[in-house]
């Protein structure tokens, strides 16, 4: 659901201000919703696919800077609910 929605607002955008340069950052692997992070990943890259369609855009990627070497959610970037960032 998230790329069809996706698509529709870009749509939207660019009908509204055509020559805008438009820069999606990735949906973050919070530790909170690991259960969900395949299908933000997959979101992601769905998303990315699209992106490589529409010029004047970029695919900003934090998922995977947010990943250990194990490739789980690095905690310590997280605040105690482990959904919102911290400052680091």
């Amino acid at each position: 659901d998230v790329p069809n929605r996706f698509v529709q607002l870009i749509t939207l955008i660019h009908e509204r201000f055509p020559d805008v340069h438009l820069s999606y950052v990735s949906m973050k692997p919070s530790p909170s919703r690991e259960k969900l992070l395949p299908v933000y990943r997959e979101g992601n890259e769905l998303i990315k696919e699209y992106l490589k369609s529409i010029r004047r855009s970029s695919y900003i990627n934090v998922y995977d800077a947010m990943l250990d070497s194990a490739g789980n959610p690095r905690r310590e970037l997280f605040l105690g609910d482990m959904l919102h960032m911290n400052e680091a």
